[in-house]
């Protein structure tokens, strides 16, 4: 198994509310942006009705608590054939890193399978992944937090429900999209790597092309060894 499949296969079960927390509809947006901030989560609803229901992120993921798989089963992962001679593009999007990853076989490097019942019904692909991050020094960076604490840094890998064939077309309907989410912590200062520990995805050597708003980055890849 390689490290992209043991490190999401060993995070799903924790981390799956965060897919079910992007299963919402998403609420139509003002013709003017309204002002909002983390500060002030309750009053989200009084500027969209679609942002007071029990399944808004960001959440607090308890971990003793259970109650996550009440509903059903745990969604599968699959990894498609032909990783070894893969592609990866990264591209500056203005907040992140946005990077998609293509195997030979041209297939969804990786698809979500939902159980039923369960979470998530039906097939949902692999479109990109990014990252959410901030120094030690600036706080939070993740959006979610674990049993009360935010981490320094998520990765979100965004999937979208197949019967839909794109994410656009995805992004019209409930459930759409699923995104899971990986929370990172820096090293331990005992650790030989003290730090943040980002995963860089095999593009170190690319990062001061990525500078620049709207560069982008395309590499053959191993993705196994990511």
């Amino acid at each position: 198994m390689s490290p992209l499949e043991r490190t999401m296969s060993s995070r799903l079960p924790l981390l799956v509310t965060l897919v079910l927390v992007s299963l919402v509809p998403r609420p139509v947006r003002p013709a003017t942006e309204p002002d909002w901030s983390y500060s002030d989560q309750a009053g989200w609803s009084a500027l969209a009705a679609a942002c007071g229901g029990s399944r808004q992120s960001p959440v607090d993921l308890i971990v003793s608590e259970q109650r996550y798989w009440q509903d059903g089963g745990m969604p599968r992962l699959e990894f498609a054939k032909g990783l070894k001679a893969g592609q990866i593009t990264a591209k500056n999007d203005g907040r992140t890193p946005k990077v998609t990853l293509r195997p030979d076989s041209d297939e969804p490097a990786v698809r979500l399978k939902g159980t039923s019942p369960g979470p998530l019904s039906g097939t949902y692909a692999l479109d990109n992944l990014h990252l959410h991050w901030n120094t030690e020094a600036d706080g939070r960076g993740s959006e979610h937090k674990m049993n009360g604490m935010f981490e320094a840094a998520e990765a979100h890998f965004v999937f979208y429900n197949e019967q839909y064939g794109s994410v656009s077309a995805a992004l019209e309907e409930a459930d759409g999209l699923a995104v899971v989410g990986l929370l990172l912590r820096p090293e331990p200062p005992a650790s030989p790597r003290p730090g943040l520990a980002l995963p860089t995805f095999g593009l170190e050597d690319d990062l001061a092309s990525l500078a620049a708003l709207g560069s982008s980055v395309t590499r053959q890849q191993d993705l196994r060894q990511l």
